[in-house]
């Protein structure tokens, strides 16, 4: 039985943390003209964030293939704003102890079939996602500074089915980003040039 995300292109995406990484991220995945929603305890915060993406949205999605402006959604409520979401990406302060609160919620608040990632660089996603009953779909993504840096890291947190990081391998190109796999657990990660394009 398949764990991947089914419909995804007609489902939402979920970022949690409104802050400079969230909200870029949030913008990607804003590209190919579906729904975005930035959860964030903080209601400045969170509607900041989607006041960006809408203004730079326009011209980002244009530089993605086949693009298409989508929309951004405020949430207070995680939730709320992770239901029916295909990909959940956490994008909080390095705080090892508000990881581990988020993502034990998650186990229980996201789809069966999504995908839980963290953005963190600093902590292995294992150390957050150990003793939970869908470690198996969770995982680290680690951005750049999109939308200048589209590449990221992609790392397992140790239990991560092959599917699911297949999944994102040849699903997050669609948002014009540029994924690569760490085969072995590392924190830390470099930031690696911008790919050309042509």
């Amino acid at each position: 039985m398949s764990i991947v995300p089914s419909n995804h292109v007609q489902r939402p995406v979920a970022v949690i943390g409104g802050g400079a990484q969230g909200r870029r991220i949030a913008l990607m995945f804003a590209t190919r003209g579906g729904e975005v929603r930035i959860i964030d305890p903080d209601g400045e915060v969170g509607n900041a964030a989607v006041a960006f993406v809408e203004q730079q949205l326009p011209e980002v999605a244009a530089s993605v293939p086949d693009g298409k402006p989508g929309t951004a959604e405020y949430v207070p409520d995680q939730a709320i704003g992770v239901k029916g979401a295909w990909l959940v990406i956490e994008a909080l302060p390095e705080n090892l102890d508000l990881k581990k609160k988020v993502f034990a919620q998650l186990d229980s608040d996201a789809d069966a079939d999504a995908i839980v990632a963290s953005n963190s660089s600093l902590f292995a996603s294992r150390l957050f996602t150990t003793g939970l009953k869908t470690n198996d779909r969770m995982l680290n993504t680690h951005f750049s500074m999109p939308p200048r840096s589209t590449v990221l890291d992609v790392m397992s947190d140790g239990h991560t089915s092959e599917e699911v990081l297949n999944f994102v391998l040849t699903t997050f190109p669609q948002y014009g980003l540029h994924p690569n796999l760490v085969r072995e657990e590392s924190t830390g990660f470099d930031d690696y040039p911008e790919p050309k394009r042509g």
